[in-house]
């Protein structure tokens, strides 16, 4: 189960980073300081996501389960990100 979380969180940080170039590229093309508001919109989720998903498996320190509730965590949270970013993406093209 671990591994398969480790494995959905990879799979998501992955398409994140794919959407987050295209949508860093067309906030770019559009302004720069757009951009700059991206760059520390996006430093500031990532540390959100990381403290998110330490609080949330937090009751499941030290046990099997934790990895796993983390990664599930991490991949549901990405996943909502990316979805944010297309969104986003699809503002900037409108």
């Amino acid at each position: 189960m671990n591994i398969c979380a480790d494995d959905a969180f990879k799979s998501a940080d992955k398409a994140l980073n794919a959407q987050y170039a295209q949508t860093r590229k067309a906030v770019l093309a559009y302004d720069t300081e757009g951009d700059k508001l991206l760059i520390a919109a996006q430093r500031a989720w990532v540390s959100f996501r990381d403290a998110h998903c330490a609080a949330a498996s937090f009751s499941f320190k030290g046990g099997s389960m934790e990895p796993y509730i983390k990664g599930i965590c991490l991949a549901t949270v990405t996943e909502a990100r990316t979805e944010q970013l297309k969104k986003m993406l699809s503002d900037y093209l409108h």
